[in-house]
């Protein structure tokens, strides 16, 4: 029989004291405080800020409308206008970026109606990548008769951080993305502040039934 097996307790005593030596010598200490800032580091990466858009003191709507064919202008925006078929309708999308962090992937999307009817419901969506849910915004579409709207394609125009001039979109889009469900790519919208707001201007003509 061997010296461990007679003498156990001594056996146990020898491991405990090369399991305590181990533990608390340089290399064991260095290894157990990466680890710690590594879970540290992670627990921070849950920790998830909510961007928020369109809900400041001064923020204007999210979605206004105007009749460009009547009435040229941001001075004609409402949330309302009445239209003919053929009349060439305009839509503005507002964002402002209220919270302090930086929204990350903005996207933003016009929600055109794909029925036809007197009064048409057309809505946007600002959203990106870590809001909780997107700012939506409504307008009203009054026709003389029965009628739907359709992009014009190529017709957005961006207008970031204040600009009074439009902006080449990112990324070589044409801006019929807007209408698609993944919407039009704007990109990281630094916040808070006014000199990162914007907005997008778009139009769509107005048309009739289809005739079989």
């Amino acid at each position: 029989m061997g010296n461990f097996e007679k003498y156990p307790y001594f056996l146990g005593i020898g491991i405990i004291v090369i399991f305590l030596v181990d533990f608390f010598s340089p290399k064991t200490r260095i290894v157990a405080a990466e680890s710690e800032g590594q879970i540290w580091r992670k627990k921070m990466d849950l920790v998830e800020v909510i961007v928020h858009f369109n809900d400041g003191d001064g923020d204007l709507k999210t979605l206004t409308v105007w009749n460009s064919t009547e009435c040229t202008g941001l001075t004609c925006q409402s949330t309302t206008t009445k239209a003919h078929v053929g009349d060439t309708i305009t839509f503005r999308i507002y964002y402002h970026n209220t919270t302090n962090a930086v929204a990350e992937n903005v996207k933003i999307k016009l929600n055109l109606p794909q029925d036809f009817s007197n009064v048409l419901l057309i809505s946007s969506s600002v959203w990106s990548d870590n809001t909780h849910s997107p700012v939506i915004g409504t307008v009203n579409v009054n026709l003389s008769s029965q009628g739907s709207l359709r992009l014009i394609s190529k017709s957005v125009q961006w207008h970031p951080n204040q600009s009074s001039n439009p902006m080449p979109l990112l990324y070589k889009q044409s801006g019929d993305e807007i209408v698609r469900d993944s919407g039009l790519y704007l990109g990281n919208i630094v916040g808070p502040g006014w000199d990162t707001q914007g907005y997008l201007v778009v139009s769509a003509r107005v048309e009739e039934p289809y005739k079989e």
